[in-house]
């Protein structure tokens, strides 16, 4: 009998999340769950409606001058969220 190498708990759960085609939705959710730490708190205070469609976060920001602001910092932003999730997730960020 041939011994195969130990593996970690968590690519248990990466390879289940792939096979049951439940990974995508698990990494929109993650960059949800990532916005208040990327943006910080009192972005997050303004912020509401965050979802993933397609590759393009969505968020409503209630302050047009953040909106404003980040709106120009959007593709730094969304490399930053992509870092944090360890994959591309999102292609843009759409402001509402």
């Amino acid at each position: 009998m041939e011994r195969k190498e130990p593996k970690l708990v968590n690519e248990f759960v990466f390879d289940f999340l792939r096979e049951t085609e439940l990974l995508q939705p698990f990494l929109e959710h993650q960059i949800v769950n990532f916005w208040t730490e990327v943006v910080g708190k009192y972005a997050t205070k303004y912020s509401d409606d965050l979802k993933v469609k397609q590759g393009v976060l969505h968020v409503r920001i209630t302050n047009s001058a953040l909106k404003n602001e980040i709106f120009n910092m959007r593709y730094e932003l969304v490399k930053k969220l992509n870092d944090k999730v360890g994959c591309k997730v999102i292609n843009d960020i759409r402001l509402l």
